[in-house]
């Protein structure tokens, strides 16, 4: 449910992604896609939102979220397909 919501956020003046999921597509079963949702939200111009910015406005509406990469960072390289060199 989470991660097809976040995958459908729109910048309201552009119509450009304001979110991209990492992982199983959304529309996997739930035995696939399991209880982590791996995300980055983005400007309108699709640079990605650091995280410390999500962090921090995702905690003025009292949402709590686990960020950066340091709790899995050989995930983090997959899915951004970074090298060994790149981190």
């Amino acid at each position: 449910h989470l991660a097809r919501n976040l995958s459908s956020l729109k910048h309201p003046r552009t119509g450009t992604p304001a979110c991209v999921v990492y992982g199983p597509p959304p529309s996997a079963p739930s035995s696939r896609v399991g209880s982590i949702c791996t995300f980055n939200m983005l400007r309108p111009d699709g640079t990605i939102v650091p995280y410390v910015q999500v962090e921090e406005a995702a905690g003025l509406e009292g949402v709590s979220l686990r960020t950066g990469a340091f709790c899995n960072p050989g995930a983090v390289q997959e899915w951004l397909r970074l090298k060994r060199g790149d981190l």
